[in-house]
């Protein structure tokens, strides 16, 4: 008979080998024939009534490839965002229309909050011409 040194948290003792269970564990699922209880208990009767698989489902395969484009559109888009960040700076500083106190609070605007108060700054300064401006008239003419 083969012996093991079983421990305990009051004494130690010497036990058979038998008494300890060899024990697997793994992530793969068992491939057994029957869909109900295992096992049986001393009556006969299953030991538990019904085994559910409640395991996770599969990651769908086009997962990694969505992950990675998606991935990749945000890494340009932090690439363009610090593009055009010097670009939203020049841009009030050059700025003839503007006094220097509203050229600092675009400028500190523009390096704190660039992803929204850089569209305002462009909506309000770039793309909208003021009333008085008739500079492409005259270039026109």
């Amino acid at each position: 008979m083969n012996y093991e040194l079983g421990l305990s948290k009051s004494r130690q003792s010497i036990v058979p080998a038998e008494h300890f269970k060899q024990t697997s564990i793994t992530n793969r699922p068992e491939k057994r024939s029957s869909g109900g209880a295992r096992e049986l208990d001393a009556n006969g009767n299953a030991r538990v009534a019904k085994i559910e698989n409640t395991a996770e489902p599969r990651v769908n395969s086009i997962f990694p490839v969505g992950f990675i484009g998606l991935f990749a559109l945000h890494i340009m888009t932090m690439f363009l965002l610090f593009g055009l960040m010097p670009v939203y700076i020049i841009l009030p500083l050059k700025n003839d229309r503007l006094d220097q106190s509203m050229r600092i609070v675009w400028v500190v605007l523009a390096c704190t909050f660039g992803l929204l108060a850089d569209p305002v700054y462009w909506y309000l300064y770039v793309w909208r011409r003021p009333s008085g401006d008739n500079s492409m008239a005259v270039e026109a003419a």
